[in-house]
């Protein structure tokens, strides 16, 4: 990977005359998503699987199996939290 500039990284040049570090540029993370973008991923890496899964019981891969198990559940519990965090939002309404 190649270095920047002393000039870019003091904010100087190079980022539109923002101001702003390129370590100082905010990545949204799971923690800042919204309630209803949460729910969408979730049921979309619960869908994904799900057929992960079935695929692995299908083919006789346990691997793929437990896989698909496990991403079903991280689904499911990323949809819960969005549908917690809307929940809260209404009721703080």
């Amino acid at each position: 990977m190649r270095e920047h500039s002393p000039a870019f990284q003091d904010g100087a040049l190079g980022n539109g005359g923002l101001g702003r570090t390129l370590e100082s540029a905010h990545l949204r993370t799971e923690d800042d998503m919204g309630d209803r973008t949460q729910r969408i991923k979730g049921k979309g890496e619960e869908a994904k699987g799900r057929v992960k899964r079935e695929a692995g019981i299908a083919s006789g891969r346990p691997g793929t199996e437990a896989r698909g198990a496990g991403e079903e559940l991280k689904g499911k519990a990323k949809n819960a939290t969005g549908k917690a965090r809307s929940a809260v939002k209404k009721a703080t309404r």
